[in-house]
């Protein structure tokens, strides 16, 4: 299941390079799954790396939201009580959130919140993408 999620997140990146390339930067994945030693897993732990941190977030305003915070699954998978506690969190401050079922279910969520309004005022001083 993983692997196939894995693929997902590669070709939603590659999507949002193509059709959005001026915002793709401000898209972030959080490399939280897959499996690590011991001593890998324990250093992530003491730098911050928290359990059910959604796989994609966009931290940009657009139409009332605050920024996009996207749980990203292959058929058949189902979001961990940790992600579910995040999508929550993230939704109460005003982002909106989605678990999506497959790569399509994705990139429609994403061109929903991309055709919203940027707020005004957002992405003054901000020029540069990293």
């Amino acid at each position: 299941m993983r692997r196939l999620e894995d693929q997902y997140q590669i070709a939603l990146f590659q999507y949002l390079a193509k059709a959005y390339a001026a915002e793709a930067p401000w898209f972030t994945h959080s490399p939280n799954g897959g499996l690590r030693n011991v001593v890998v897993a324990t250093q992530l732990k003491r730098a911050g790396v928290r359990r059910g941190v959604p796989d994609v977030m966009y931290p940009r305003h657009r139409g009332g939201f605050a920024g996009l915070a996207i749980e990203l699954k292959a058929k058949g998978g189902r979001p961990t009580p940790e992600q579910l506690a995040w999508l929550d969190m993230l939704a109460r401050e005003g982002w909106m959130t989605a678990v999506c079922v497959g790569l399509d279910s994705a990139i429609q969520t994403v061109d929903a919140y991309m055709r919203m309004r940027q707020a005004p005022g957002w992405g003054v001083g901000g020029e540069g993408a990293p």
